[in-house]
C-alpha cells in the first residue's frame, strides 16, 4: 500500500492501484478496500516501531451487485477474481449483498472485533507515544 515514488505516502481503497493474486490489479470494492486498510495500518505501525512489515495477500470470493431491494447478483469467483460457473440471483442475492454491506460497516466500526487492542511503543524524534 506504500507509494513507490513517495515512501511516506500510503494509498488504500479506490484511490490505490495495488497488485493482488497472480500479480493482477485489485478491483475497486469494499472487498479490496478493507483488507488494504488493515495492511496499510499494520505497515505504518511496523515502520514506526521498527517491526516486520506484514505481507498478507488479498484475494476474492465473490462479486456482489444490488439491483434494488429485491434483486441482486452474486457471482462467485476464483481468488484472482475470475468468474466461475456459480451464481445467486433474485431476492436471496439482494439479502446476501445487504448482509455483506452491513458486515463491512460493522467491521469498520469494530476493527478489533471486540478483542483488546495491540499496544506498540513508538519513538519519533523527542516524543514517545504508546498506540
Amino acid at each position: 500500500m506504500r507509494s513507490v515514488s513517495h515512501p511516506d505516502v500510503y494509498a488504500i481503497g479506490d484511490a490505490a492501484f495495488a497488485m493482488g493474486a497472480k500479480n493482477k490489479p485489485l478491483r475497486m470494492s469494499c472487498a479490496s478496500g478493507q483488507p488494504m486498510a488493515w495492511q496499510a495500518a499494520d505497515s505504518i505501525a511496523a515502520r514506526l516501531t521498527g517491526g516486520k512489515l506484514p505481507h498478507a495477500p488479498l484475494f476474492y470470493f465473490n462479486q456482489c451487485i444490488s439491483l434494488g431491494r429485491t434483486e441482486g447478483l452474486i457471482q462467485y469467483v476464483t481468488t484472482d477474481d475470475r468468474a466461475v460457473n456459480a451464481a445467486l440471483t433474485g431476492r436471496f442475492a439482494a439479502v446476501y449483498k445487504e448482509l455483506i454491506c452491513k458486515g463491512a460497516a460493522w467491521h469498520v466500526a469494530n476493527p478489533m472485533l471486540g478483542m483488546p487492542t495491540r499496544r506498540r511503543h513508538i519513538a519519533v524524534g523527542m516524543h514517545e507515544w504508546t498506540t
